[in-house]
């Protein structure tokens, strides 16, 4: 392309649909206007000559636009040459070549052609300043009066990494009164669209190739479009990556936000800076065009003195004393290292020396993290695998260190292939998509595409992928490392968020999701569904699943159109993983139930202790981690459960009391519940309540095993309580240690009319037990199935089908 560009511009002038339209044509390819409904950028085969442009003598796109359709385009139209000094008119729109200073005469193409130099970057052949604030001193290509009012997109083909697009009011051209409202960044060759709505200050628009043009533009058209969203213009600055909540510090080159609940260290502070979210505004950057504001290395070294010297730890917080949280590291190195991948030519070379020194810095934190035998939590160690592993690739490190790196990641592979991903992020609708991310990076950005570990974590995308698929598009059911305290929506499969970044920018504006979904519009630019198409699930939403978890549990859940109902087997699955100040318990929800409309309930241990409400799963993000801060290893409530369809039992189990709790619930709590009613349908031995939905009747029955208690039913607000108050009493110190044991039964088939019968059975072995640990035999007919079950309190296995009845 580098000796086409004056040769072959010319002007085009037609008629699409519902447009006026203007085409540059360099390198031969015709790009014709029409109605686009997707944004690039999407690769093109071309050559230095453009001729893989044109197949068959009729001008063609090749490359990926959506699912490998072909952009449409139309030939044997009638061009005149575009030059500068002789602009061209149509429906009142002028396209002009203006020349702002260049140091080389355009006017002859040979007299360029004769002054290119293959060791000069061609932004100077072009003419392109480095000084100016606003435009080049070199080309732009300019289209004057727009119509005020109108919608305009502008179409075409790269000519530099970092297109940039001004409106101007009609005097502003050479006056420095540019408003520059959007960067295209791709590298050239990729094919790009933007669109906006004229205003009086924007009746002409230029455009410039950025600071670092490596090639020509290939081909443009401006069209007016009556039905494309209006884009109002904007001046786009640095404040644009103030999204949400976030508040640039210039004093801090660092991005602040109110103070939240995993900030209470830094309580004195009215805002807090934290690493992470400035790692991922740098993304956002990109996006916006900004690498090449002196700020970028401004923020980049504000996280290398968060990097403590030495360790390749990182404060969370700029306002935290020293590193606390041992997943720094690897989200904010995650994001560098996509950064750097995507975007390192649009840094200035001081940027990009920090953000090397940033990457190597966390090199040795990750080798060493990578030894440890810390499979059990997915996300960190799969951050750690492929921090290292990634890292190495980029700067290279010993081969006996490269070897650990990948024997480590199959071992891990092994491990959560075979003890159901550790303590259950594939459970998760958060953390799984955050595994999904890792793995993404790695197969991704790996040149190892033959290796043994590049084959098994590919097969790992698909394991969890397929359950994605079998999900569909609601939450998952029962969910474990969850933050659905409040309220649980639907959810886009992974493979759906993969998605371009105009499609995106919606979750963008919260800065909570925002890192997530813009990494996903990166993954979308290197063509993420293409790359693993082999392993992309086909089936959709399954109706009754079983999902292997740790240590022998495992996830069930029954998925019906208007509910779906899930439990664990056993919870919690990995108690030694439970502490005061984290764990799985406080974020999990065993027992779960969802419907479409919104209706979100679960199964929860509330206590009181010391005034103060501490609940299994929490009441919000912020809540205490532990239901107990006396006594350690702190004390968990069990869930057991069996589950047949849309039918679920249930044995609640909280094996000891503390003496420090006030107050003990069991309770099912209701969220912005939809039924038409609450019908109460007790039987003589247990309680019952009943959810009225235009599409079924949901039966809750329960009962305790503790005498003279019964469920209450209270409603507030949006909130709903259905279930056991136990007060503690002062009791002797031998007396203590009593079990609270309640059987939850849940039909989708409507109310449970019989009885149940509870046999107590005193041939399981010599072991001395209270009364409440006795083993009771339970037999219970529902409208669509029969239990048939030993309660065993004492036993690894609390609640099993009773002998030839075993149809789990």
């Amino acid at each position: 392309m580098k000796n086409n560009f004056i040769r072959n511009l010319s002007m085009q002038i037609s008629c699409g649909l519902r447009c006026i339209a203007f085409s540059c044509l360099v390198c031969g390819a015709i790009v014709q206007g029409g109605e686009f409904v997707f944004q690039g950028p999407y690769p093109v085969e071309n050559d230095n000559e453009g001729s893989s442009l044109l197949k068959d003598g009729i001008p063609v796109l090749a490359g990926n636009v959506r699912g490998g359709l072909p952009l449409p385009v139309v030939s044997g139209i009638t061009f005149e040459q575009l030059s500068f000094g002789n602009p061209i008119s149509a429906n009142g729109v002028t396209a002009e070549l203006i020349d702002l200073g260049a140091s080389i005469d355009y006017s002859s193409m040979d007299k360029a052609e004769a002054q290119y130099d293959e060791n000069v970057d061609l932004a100077r052949l072009m003419g392109v300043g480095y000084k100016s604030k606003y435009y080049g001193n070199g080309l732009v290509l300019n289209f004057s009066g727009l119509t005020v009012g109108k919608i305009y997109q502008l179409q075409g083909l790269y000519w530099d990494w970092a297109t940039s697009f001004y409106l101007n009011d009609p005097d502003a051209l050479n006056s420095g009164r540019s408003k520059k409202f959007e960067s295209q960044e791709a590298q050239a060759g990729y094919y790009w669209t933007t669109s906006w709505k004229a205003d009086a200050s924007s009746q002409s628009i230029q455009i410039l190739p950025g600071r670092s043009s490596r090639s020509t533009l290939a081909a443009i058209s401006l069209l007016e479009v009556s039905d494309l969203p209006s884009k109002e213009v904007e001046l786009v600055t640095w404040d644009v990556l103030n999204v949400g909540d976030l508040s640039w510090s210039e004093e801090l080159g660092l991005w602040g936000r109110p103070l939240n609940g995993k900030a209470k260290e830094a309580e004195e502070t009215q805002m807090v800076h934290e690493s992470r979210l400035a790692s991922g505004s740098l993304l956002l950057a990109a996006r916006y065009g900004l690498l090449a504001d002196a700020r970028i290395e401004r923020v980049l070294r504000a996280l290398l003195d968060l990097q403590e010297a030495g360790t390749g730890r990182m404060k969370f917080r700029y306002e935290d004393p020293a590193p606390t949280d041992s997943n720094i590291p690897f989200f904010v190195a995650r994001n560098l290292i996509l950064l750097r991948h995507m975007h390192k030519e649009a840094m200035t070379t001081g940027a990009l020396d920090v953000l090397d020194t940033l990457l190597e810095n966390f090199y040795p934190l990750f080798y060493a993290e990578a030894q440890k035998d810390s499979a059990f939590y997915p996300n960190k160690y799969l951050g750690d695998l492929v921090g290292a592993r990634l890292i190495q690739e980029i700067y290279g490190q010993p081969d006996y260190e490269i070897e650990v790196i990948e024997q480590r990641m199959l071992g891990a592979a092994d491990y959560w292939r075979e003890e159901g991903w550790g303590w259950g992020e594939h459970m998760s609708d958060t953390y799984a998509g955050v595994c999904l991310d890792l793995i993404s990076l790695y197969l991704l950005l790996s040149e190892e595409r033959e290796s043994d570990v590049y084959a098994t974590y590919l097969d790992l995308m698909e394991e969890l992928l397929v359950i994605e698929s079998q999900f569909g598009d609601g939450p998952r059911v029962p969910a474990l490392r969850s933050y659905s305290f409040t309220a649980r929506g639907s959810r886009k499969t992974y493979m759906e968020r993969i998605e371009a970044w105009n499609q995106a920018t919606g979750e963008i504006t919260n800065p909570f999701w925002r890192e997530s979904a813009l990494i996903q519009t990166f993954y979308y630019d290197l063509d993420w569904h293409s790359e693993f198409e082999e392993v992309l699930p086909e089936f959709g939403q399954s109706t009754m699943l079983r999902i292997p978890c740790f240590d022998d549990t495992e996830a069930t859940a029954f998925l019906a159109d208007d509910v779906r109902l899930g439990a664990m087997s056993h919870f919690p699955i990995m108690p030694e993983a439970e502490h005061i100040s984290w764990g799985l318990a406080w974020q999990s929800f065993p027992v779960a139930l969802w419907k479409p409309s919104g209706d979100w309930a679960f199964l929860q241990w509330e206590v009181e202790e010391a005034g103060e409400a501490k609940a299994h799963p929490a009441n919000t993000r912020s809540g205490a981690r532990a239901l107990t801060n006396q006594v350690n290893p702190p004390l968990l409530g069990q869930t057991y459960s069996l589950q047949r369809g849309g039918n679920l039992l249930v044995v609640r189990m909280m094996p000891a009391i503390s003496a420090s709790w006030g107050r003990v619930s069991d309770r099912f709590k209701m969220l912005d519940i939809t039924a038409d009613a609450y019908k109460e349908a007790n039987g003589a031995r247990f309680q019952q309540i009943l959810l009225e939905y235009p599409e079924r009747s949901i039966g809750l029955a329960s009962f305790s095993m503790v005498e003279d208690c019964y469920p209450v039913l209270e409603e507030l607000g949006k909130e709903s309580y259905w279930g056991y108050n136990f007060p503690v009493e002062v009791q002797p110190r031998n007396e203590r240690n009593h079990v609270i044991i309640n059987i939850w039964g849940f039909s989708l088939d409507g109310e449970i009319v019989q009885e149940p019968v509870l046999t107590k059975l005193d041939d399981y072995g010599k072991v001395t037990r209270s009364e409440m640990e006795e083993v009771t035999r339970l037999v219970w007919q529902w409208p669509e199935t029969d239990w048939d079950v030993i309660i065993d309190p004492m036993s690894d296995n609390v609640l099993r089908f009773s002998g030839s009845t075993d149809l789990k």
